[in-house]
C-alpha cells in the first residue's frame, strides 16, 4: 500500500509543477506561432513575454492576451488553429492583410476560432480567406461584430447565426457565398446586414426586415432578380432631390445631349464628384437625411458666395470600405457652365470639410471628376507619339525585369517544392537501405527547426546529455516541441538513424512521449518530440532533469517486436511491466548494459527470496513497506514482462490485480 501512496505523490507533485512566465504560456505559444508564420511583424515583437514587453497590437489583462489588433500589415499565410487557445481574447482584428486558407475551427486535438467563447469582435475582412463559414461560428454567442467581407469565402451561410443574440453587425459582402439568406430572426440588436455581391438566392424571410433600425443591403445578388417589393434592400434607389430647393413650379425642358437638367429646370453643365461619408447612417426608406444634407451644402455654398443655382444628390451606395457614397452634381447660376475660378473654389471648399456639415454628419472626403469644359485641347500628334514611345519603352523594360525575377523565384520555389515533396530523396540506399517507413512522424528541414528555436539559442535550451542538447521550440502551427540535436560525436550512421526513427515513430501511447518528426538535413540528426513541461516519470524517480522516457525506448520494447515488427496490446502490457519494475527498484530499464528484467530475475532466483528484495528495492520506498505487498507487485510486474506474449495477462487483468493488492 505504501508503494501506491508513493506513486500518487509522484503524480500530484508532477502535476503541480508549472513554468512561470509574465505572459500565460498558452498565449505565448499562440503568438509565437504567429511570429513564425507571418512576415512584416512589428519591430518590438522580440523576447518571450508579449504582455510584459508591450508588443504592438497586443493588449493584455492579468497576463492574458485580450485583444489582437494587427490590421493593414500585409501578413500572408493561414490563421493557425492555435489562435483558438487565446481563451481570454476579447477582440480579434486582422483586417486588410493577405491572409489565406480556411477559417480554422476546432477538430480533434486542434483548436479554432469557435473556441474563442469570450470574443466579441471577429474583424477579418479584406483578406484572401477561402473555404466556407463554419457552422460552429454560431456557438460564439458573445459576438457583437462579424466582418468577413471582401474575401474568397464560398458555400452557404450557416443557418444558426440567429444563436448570436448580441450581434449588431454582420458583413459578408464580396464573397462567393451561395444558398439562401441566413435565419436572422430574434437578433434584436442587429443594425447592419451587408451581403452585397454574393450569390445568395431563394426567398427573403418575412421577418428579416421587421426591425425599423436594421439596415440591410443585398445589392448584386441573384435573390434581387426576383424582388420587386423591397427595392431599398436590393439596390439603393437614386433619390431625386429636386423638391429640396424651391422650384417655383418650373416646367421641365428638354436639354441638348451635352447638358443636364437641374432641379430648377435649367439646362447646364454641372460640376460632378463623389462625397464619401465615413459614419453617415440612415434608415432604408427615409430620404429626410438627404434633404437635410442638401440644405446644409447649399447654405455653405451661399455663405461663401459661390455662383450655384442648385445641387443634386443621388445614387447613395456603400463603397468597398463601407463608407456611404453620394454622387454630387453642382449646377451653375446665371450661366450654363462654371469658370475655372468657381470650380476651384467649390472643390477646395468641399475638400476642407465644412464644419457645418461635419458637426451633423461626421467626417467625409470629396473626389471630383474632371470638369468637361477644362479637358484641354488635344496635344500635337508628335508629342503624343513621343510620350507613348517613352511610356511603352519603360513598361517593356519593367516587364522584362519582372519576367526575369519571376522566373528566378519560380525556379527556387520548384526546388523547395521538390525537397518538401520528397525530403528523403538524398537518402543513400547503398549505405542506409530503403527510405524510412514512418508512422505519424514527419521530416523537418534544418531551417524549420533553426527558426522555431531562435537559431538554437541558449534561451530555448532545456537540457543536455550524452546524445546532445535538447531545445524547446514552437512549430508554425503553435505546437510546443522538444528538439534533441545530436552533437558531432553522437551522430549515428544512416542505417542506425533510420532504424531508430522507424522504431520511435511506431510508438503511440498516451503515457509515452510521442515522436513528432526528425531532421536529417545538412549533416544534422535531430529528433522532434512532443513537449512535456512537467517532466517525466523517470525524472521524478531519478531527479535527472534531462532524462526522458523516450531516450531509453528500447528498454520498454516488447522483445517479440524485434522479430515480428508488430505492436499489440500485450506489447503495452510489457512496457507497463517495465514501468512497475522502475517504480519498485528506482532503476532505469537499461543501466551499465544490463536490463532491469534480468537484474530482478537474478534477485528472485536466490534462495533467500523474498527476504533479499531489499537488494533491489528503491531506497525511497522505506523499510516500513509490507514485503507481502511488494512481492505481489513484483510478481505482477514479472508476469507482464514474460518473454512470451501469450503468457502475459491482459491489461484489464493487470488493473484488477493492482486493485486487489493491499
Amino acid at each position: 500500500m505504501g508503494l501506491l501512496i508513493h506513486v500518487l505523490l509522484i503524480v500530484m507533485i508532477t502535476q503541480s509543477l508549472v513554468i512561470a512566465s509574465g505572459t500565460d504560456l498558452a498565449d505565448v505559444a499562440v503568438l509565437s506561432a504567429l511570429k513564425i508564420s507571418w512576415q512584416n511583424l512589428p519591430p518590438n515583437w522580440i523576447g518571450s513575454d508579449p504582455c510584459g514587453s508591450g508588443w504592438d497590437g497586443i493588449n493584455c489583462t492579468n497576463s492574458r492576451v485580450t485583444s489582437i489588433s494587427l490590421n493593414n500589415n500585409s501578413f500572408s499565410g493561414p490563421i493557425p488553429h492555435s489562435i483558438g487557445n487565446l481563451s481570454k481574447l476579447f477582440r480579434l482584428d486582422l483586417n486588410d492583410n493577405k491572409l489565406s486558407g480556411i477559417l480554422p475551427v476546432s477538430s480533434g486535438n486542434l483548436s479554432g476560432l469557435d473556441m474563442l467563447v469570450n470574443t466579441r469582435h471577429f474583424v477579418l475582412d479584406n483578406n484572401q480567406l477561402t473555404g466556407s463559414i463554419p457552422q460552429t461560428l454560431g456557438y460564439v454567442k458573445t459576438l457583437l461584430v462579424v466582418r468577413l467581407d471582401s474575401n474568397l469565402l464560398s458555400g452557404t451561410v450557416p443557418q444558426n447565426l440567429n444563436n448570436l443574440t448580441n450581434l449588431s453587425q454582420l458583413y459578408l459582402s464580396n464573397n462567393n457565398l451561395t444558398g439562401p439568406l441566413p435565419n436572422l430572426t430574434g437578433l434584436n440588436f442587429l443594425d447592419y446586414v451587408l451581403m452585397e455581391r454574393t450569390q445568395i438566392r431563394g426567398e427573403i424571410p418575412v421577418d428579416l426586415f421587421s426591425s425599423p433600425h436594421l439596415e440591410t443591403v443585398l445589392t448584386g445578388n441573384p435573390i434581387c432578380d426576383r424582388i420587386e417589393a423591397t427595392p431599398g434592400y436590393c439596390g439603393v434607389q437614386k433619390i431625386n432631390f429636386s423638391n429640396t430647393i424651391p422650384s417655383n413650379n418650373c416646367t421641365p425642358v428638354v436639354c441638348s445631349s451635352d447638358k443636364i437638367l437641374s432641379p430648377r429646370c435649367n439646362c447646364s453643365d454641372p460640376y460632378t464628384g463623389t462625397l464619401h461619408f465615413i459614419y453617415f447612417s440612415f434608415s432604408n426608406d427615409n430620404s429626410s437625411h438627404f434633404e437635410f444634407l442638401t440644405g446644409f451644402l447649399m447654405s455653405v455654398f451661399r455663405l461663401n458666395q459661390l455662383p450655384i443655382d442648385s445641387i443634386l444628390l443621388s445614387n447613395p451606395p456603400i463603397d468597398i470600405n463601407f463608407y456611404r457614397q453620394f454622387t454630387l452634381q453642382v449646377f451653375p447660376s446665371g450661366q450654363d457652365s462654371f469658370n475655372r475660378t468657381a470650380v476651384s473654389a467649390i472643390g477646395t471648399l468641399l475638400n476642407s470639410q465644412p464644419p457645418q456639415v461635419i458637426s451633423y454628419y461626421g467626417p467625409f472626403y470629396f473626389t471630383d471628376e474632371t470638369y468637361s469644359l477644362f479637358g484641354g485641347a488635344k496635344k500635337s500628334s508628335n508629342t503624343g507619339i513621343i510620350i507613348g514611345a517613352a511610356v511603352g519603352g519603360s513598361v517593356l523594360v519593367l516587364l522584362l525585369l519582372f519576367v526575369g525575377v519571376y522566373a528566378f523565384q519560380q525556379k527556387r520555389r520548384a526546388k523547395r517544392a521538390l525537397v518538401q515533396s520528397n525530403p528523403l530523396a538524398s537518402w543513400d540506399p547503398k549505405t542506409s537501405g530503403s527510405i524510412p517507413d514512418l508512422k505519424g512522424a514527419r521530416w523537418f528541414s534544418f531551417e524549420e527547426l533553426k527558426k522555431c528555436t531562435d537559431n538554437f539559442s541558449e534561451a530555448t535550451g532545456i537540457g543536455s546529455g550524452g546524445y546532445g542538447k535538447v531545445y524547446r521550440g514552437t512549430l508554425a502551427n503553435g505546437q510546443l516541441v522538444a528538439i534533441k540535436r545530436a552533437q558531432q560525436g553522437s551522430l549515428q550512421g544512416d542505417h542506425e538513424f533510420k532504424t531508430e526513427i522507424e522504431l520511435l515513430s511506431r510508438i503511440h501511447h498516451k503515457n509515452v512521449v510521442s515522436l513528432v518528426g526528425f531532421c536529417y538535413d545538412k549533416g544534422e540528426e535531430m529528433l522532434v518530440y512532443e513537449y512535456i513541461p512537467n517532466g517525466t516519470l523517470l525524472e521524478s524517480l531519478s531527479g535527472a532533469a534531462n532524462a526522458q522516457v523516450s531516450s531509453l525506448i528500447k528498454g520498454y520494447m516488447d522483445p517479440e517486436y524485434y522479430m515480428t515488427e508488430q505492436l499489440t496490446e500485450k506489447s503495452d502490457v510489457y512496457s507497463f511491466g517495465i514501468v512497475l519494475l522502475e517504480l519498485i527498484t528506482g532503476r532505469r530499464p537499461i543501466e551499465r548494459g544490463r536490463h532491469i528484467v534480468r537484474e530482478v530475475k537474478e534477485a528472485m532466483d536466490k534462495s533467500n527470496y523474498p527476504n533479499n528484495l531489499r537488494e533491489i528495492l528503491d531506497d525511497s520506498i522505506g523499510w516500513g513497506t509490507s514485503l507481502v505487498c511488494l512481492e505481489k507487485f513484483l510478481d505482477l510486474a514479472m508476469s507482464c514482462v514474460d518473454d512470451s506474449a501469450d503468457n502475459r495477462p491482459k491489461m484489464g487483468e493487470v488493473v484488477r490485480e493492482i486493485e486487489n493488492i493491499h
